[in-house]
C-alpha cells in the first residue's frame, strides 16, 4: 500500500515538470533501541524502490482514468462487500449499510464464518440461517441469540476456577506507545506501562483491598512502577489477569529493562491465571455477549451494575491518550482532573474482574 503511495507521488512530482531521479521509502525501524539522543539514521529504515516505482507508472496512469470515470458518473451501484473493511473501514459504511438490520450475519463472531456468502444468499437476519452451515461456535452464538439465553459448561468452568488460589490478586496495566521511543531502552511503538490497578483478596469471603500506581509526568515510570508492585504482591499469590499476552508482555519487558527484579517478575508470571479464558474458550457464553470475549463485552453481559459509559476514560487508547495529554500539560488543574479520570477508568478494569470472578464462582 505504502510502495504504490511512493508510485503516485513520482508520478504526479513528473506530471509538474520535476525530474525525480530517486524514489525511497522510509519507514521506522522497530528494532531500533533508543539509548540516549533519538539517532535518525538507525530509527528509520530507508528503501530505494526507483526501479519498481518506474516499472509501474503506466499502470498508475491506468488507475488514474479510472477513478476520474467514476468521479464523472453518478452513483455507483455496487453492493457492500468485503472492500468495505480491506484494507481499511471505508468511511461511508454509515450509508451503505443502512440496510443491514439489528442482529444479522455479520453480528457472528469467529473463524470460518463466511458472512457475504449468506449475504449474497440473501441470507442477512440471525432468524434465517441454516445453523447447519455454521462453524461449531458459530452455532452456540446462534443459538443464544435468539432464544436470548446463556450456556455455561459447568465442569470446564469448575476445573477453570479450580485452577484459582487465595490470595488473589487481579492485576491490569495501562501502557503508553509511540512510533519515536520516549525512553531509554525503548523501541518503537513498544509497551510501556505507566499506571496499574491491584485489587486483592487474602483468602476466601476475605475483605477486597486494592492497590493502584501513575506515575507523575514527566518522570521515568518503569523502575518506581515496578518496585511497588513487587512489593504489594506476595510471591505465592495467584494473579488475575484479562488477557495475559498483554501483561505477560509488560512484565517482560520490566523484567528485561530491570534484570535485578527477574526472579520475582518471573514469579509473578508464572502465577498468572487468564480471566479471559473461559469466554474465549465459550465456557461461558451469553447472548448479551455478541461473539465476543473482550472485557468491555463480558462485564455489562454478567455485571450490568458496572458500567464505563460517561467515563471520561473508558478503553485503553483513551487512556494513553489521557496520559500523553497530562505529561504535556502546565495546567494543574487539568492534569489532576486527567489523573482523577485515569485512576477511575483503571480501577474499573480491575474491581471487573474481581466482579466476573465471583459471579463465576455464584454460577457453579
Amino acid at each position: 500500500m505504502h510502495f504504490e503511495d511512493v508510485a503516485f507521488q513520482y508520478h504526479v512530482l513528473n506530471g509538474i515538470g520535476l525530474s525525480i531521479s530517486k524514489a525511497h521509502l522510509v519507514h521506522i525501524n522497530n528494532k531500533y533501541e533508543r539509548n540516549g539522543n533519538i539517532e535518525v539514521e538507525k530509527l528509520f529504515t530507508i528503501n530505494d524502490v526507483t526501479k519498481d516505482v518506474v516499472g509501474i507508472q503506466g499502470e498508475i496512469l491506468s488507475r488514474i482514468n479510472a477513478h476520474r470515470n467514476i468521479l464523472a458518473g453518478g452513483m455507483p451501484k455496487i453492493d457492500i462487500g468485503e472492500y468495505c473493511s480491506a484494507p481499511y473501514d471505508c468511511e461511508f459504511q454509515g450509508h451503505c449499510w443502512k440496510h443491514i438490520p439489528e442482529e444479522s450475519v455479520f453480528d457472528l463472531r469467529g473463524r470460518g464464518i463466511k458472512h457475504f456468502d449468506l449475504y449474497r444468499k440473501e441470507i442477512i437476519q440471525l432468524k434465517d440461517i441454516p445453523i447447519h452451515l455454521l462453524p461449531a461456535s458459530a452455532k452456540l452464538q446462534l443459538e443464544c441469540a435468539l432464544e436470548r439465553k446463556n450456556y455455561i459448561d459447568n465442569a470446564a468452568l469448575r476445573e477453570f476456577l479450580n485452577s484459582i488460589w487465595y490470595p488473589l490478586y487481579f492485576l491490569d496495566f495501562e501502557t503508553v506507545r509511540s512510533p519515536i521511543p520516549l525512553l531509554d531502552g525503548t523501541r518503537p511503538y513498544q509497551q510501556v506501562p505507566f499506571q496499574y490497578s491491584l485489587h486483592c483478596v487474602e483468602k476466601e469471603a476475605g475483605k477486597l483491598g486494592h492497590h493502584e500506581f501513575l506515575a507523575a509526568p514527566n518522570i521515568d515510570p518503569r523502575r518506581p512502577l515496578v518496585e511497588k508492585l513487587l512489593k504489594e504482591i506476595p510471591p505465592n499469590a495467584c494473579v488475575v489477569v484479562y488477557n495475559m499476552t498483554f501483561e505477560k508482555g509488560v512484565l517482560n519487558s520490566l523484567k528485561t529493562w530491570f534484570p535485578e527484579y527477574a526472579n520475582k517478575t518471573d514469579n509473578i508470571i508464572r502465577n498468572i491465571r487468564d480471566l479471559m479464558i473461559p469466554f474465549k474458550n465459550q465456557v461461558y457464553y451469553s447472548w448479551q455477549m455478541q461473539g465476543s470475549y473482550s472485557m468491555k463485552a463480558v462485564l455489562p453481559a454478567l455485571v450490568p451494575e458496572l458500567s464505563y459509559d460517561g467515563m471520561d476514560v473508558s478503553d485503553g487508547d483513551m487512556a494513553m491518550l489521557a496520559y500523553k495529554k497530562m505529561t504535556a500539560s502546565k495546567d494543574q488543574t487539568e492534569i489532576e482532573n486527567l489523573r482523577e479520570a485515569l485512576l477511575e477508568y483503571c480501577r474499573l478494569d480491575s474491581l471487573g474482574m474481581v466482579r466476573i470472578y465471583e459471579k463465576l464462582k455464584k454460577v457453579i
